[in-house]
């Protein structure tokens, strides 16, 4: 199953990364997120998490590993990328625990999210995911409504969380964390050259007059 979604969210860059970023701050945030374990840490931006989901009764909660990093594409693209992927421990040297019996492996092949200001204080929200949720007994029409409706969910409590960042734990952390403070030297090197252009703040002025948000299944 593929599913791609877009939204302008009425939050900064940097907010939004904060609340990926933080993975054991989840559970607090998102309400379908039950458990966000931090395996291993290879390096500053990329993580290793093993994610337990509630599922809708009578459903079990499903479980996965994902092996996570960020690219910084501002200067070339205009935007900052987040790449999942499901864990192959012989490739990234973490053996994720066995799925507890109460739970149900669910498998992302592949996922990204892409950030990109369309102004100081607004940001294009593209996701992309292709996975398997482990739901055979399901209809086509009934998983795809299913997959709309969580994606929308988190779309929703994305932005919020985001406008309300100085009421969160994430705010003690973007004060003085050595992944923010280089973030925000470098948005505010991309602000200085690309609000200044009249083209780019054109298009990026289009981009909230149509603040639209869609989420199709592929």
């Amino acid at each position: 199953k593929s599913l791609r979604s877009e939204a302008v969210l009425r939050a900064d860059m940097i907010s939004l990364l904060s609340i990926v970023y933080e993975t054991d701050l989840h559970p607090d945030l998102f309400p379908f997120i039950s458990e966000s374990e931090l395996l291993l840490q290879p390096a500053r931006s990329k993580k290793i998490v093993r994610l337990s989901i509630q599922a809708p009764w009578p459903l079990k909660a499903r479980e996965t590993a994902l092996f996570g990093y960020a690219v910084d594409g501002l200067d070339e693209d205009n935007c900052y990328f987040v790449y999942f992927r499901e864990v192959v421990p012989e490739q990234d040297d973490c053996t994720p625990p066995a799925v507890p019996k109460d739970r149900v492996k669910m498998t992302v092949r592949r996922a990204a999210i892409c950030f990109e200001p369309v102004s100081p204080t607004r940001t294009k929200v593209t996701t992309i995911a292709n996975l398997d949720p482990a739901i055979s007994f399901l209809t086509p029409a009934m998983l795809n409504w299913l997959s709309r409706a969580i994606f929308r969910l988190a779309l929703r409590v994305f932005e919020s969380k985001a406008q309300s960042i100085d009421r969160l734990p994430h705010a003690s952390r973007l004060e003085s964390g050595p992944i923010y403070v280089h973030l925000r030297e470098r948005l505010h090197a991309f602000d200085q050259a690309t609000w200044a252009s009249p083209s780019r703040l054109c298009d990026g002025m289009d981009a909230v007059r149509s603040n639209r948000s869609s989420v199709s299944i592929m």
